[in-house]
């Protein structure tokens, strides 16, 4: 078995995938695109931060964040480090059912 270019094909065919779904990743750009803002996204990205980086969520309260949310976007409601908490807590309730379901699918099509 040639495993030579699996690691570059897994690389290209995620690279692929990013273009498809509109990100741009640094491999062939440095620049970021993101979605328009909704309160919402805001919401979820922060959640995606706290839960990537393992940032504490008091980090939303820094007074430099703060300063920056309203520096890139004036007027904008940071939520309370209780409500990403409690977003994070109810993705992961949810989230946790889809992958409960992947594997009840996959024990019962693979015996």
């Amino acid at each position: 078995m040639n495993t030579k270019y699996g690691t570059t094909n897994l690389l290209n065919g995620a690279f692929k995938c990013d273009l498809d779904r509109g990100f741009y990743s640094t491999r062939e750009t440095t620049q970021v695109v993101a979605p328009r803002y909704s309160h919402a996204a805001h919401r979820a990205l922060i959640a995606l931060r706290s839960a990537s980086d393992n940032r504490p969520f008091h980090a939303l309260m820094d007074r430099h964040y703060l300063m920056e949310v309203e520096m890139l976007r004036p007027g904008t409601i940071v939520p309370s480090p209780s409500t990403s908490s409690r977003d994070i807590n109810d993705l992961y309730l949810e989230l946790s059912k889809n992958v409960r379901n992947y594997f009840r699918v996959r024990l019962f099509f693979n015996p």
